[in-house]
């Protein structure tokens, strides 16, 4: 997500500044707030919803509205001819990126914190080695996402860039997901964490 972000800032001015979108300086800005809006107001209810859910769930959820928010924005020559070039479809990417971010921010932690448990690792005693990994990651992606901005755009052209980096995402979330799953925890809330008691109820018997 950080990655996404920090791509998406060196390269949204420039892009949302050409033809057909032609915005001004101040434009800009006030459409840069869309993505921080939705980020910020659909964290509440991701921070509810992995009750109900799950994290692992929840992580796929929001790399899926990522991408699709990345496909939306340029938009992708995949979408021509189904999404015009126009700011709804812009607005709409930024949205769902920002809903995509919200869903899987608050869904990861728990998945650390459940794999070191499992290794023996207290919550208590990887606070803080979790905390230093996320601002490795953090800071990662933070670095990659403007190299990536100073080289996709010029090479490949805008659509086809934002298009690069929401598979990238997609795919990068598809391979790892799988190899999360053993760590990540059922539902605890609603008719999907009664399904899951009943699952692992069944699998007790045998």
């Amino acid at each position: 997500m950080v990655c996404v972000i920090t791509f998406l800032e060196p390269t949204w001015s420039l892009f949302l500044s050409s033809h057909p979108y032609d915005l001004v300086p101040s434009q800009i800005g006030l459409t840069q707030s869309v993505l921080v809006l939705s980020l910020a107001l659909s964290l509440p209810l991701a921070g509810e919803l992995i009750h109900y859910v799950g994290a692992l769930t929840q992580i796929g959820v929001g790399c899926v509205c990522t991408t699709c928010g990345m496909l939306m924005f340029g938009p992708s020559p995949l979408l021509s001819g189904v999404v015009l070039p126009s700011m709804p479809s812009v607005l709409c990417g930024l949205i769902l990126i920002g809903i995509g971010g919200a869903l899987s921010l608050p869904a990861c932690p728990p998945v650390a914190v459940a794999m070191l448990e499992k290794h023996g690792i207290t919550q208590q005693e990887s606070a803080g080695s979790l905390a230093a990994v996320t601002s490795v990651v953090h800071g990662v992606g933070g670095l990659l996402g403007p190299l990536l901005a100073s080289v996709l755009p010029d090479a490949l052209g805008y659509p086809s860039a934002f298009t690069t980096m929401g598979c990238v995402l997609g795919l990068a979330a598809a391979a790892q997901l799988p190899f999360y799953a053993p760590y990540a925890s059922p539902p605890s809330k609603g008719c999907l964490a009664a399904r899951a008691a009943r699952v692992c109820d069944k699998a007790d018997e045998k």
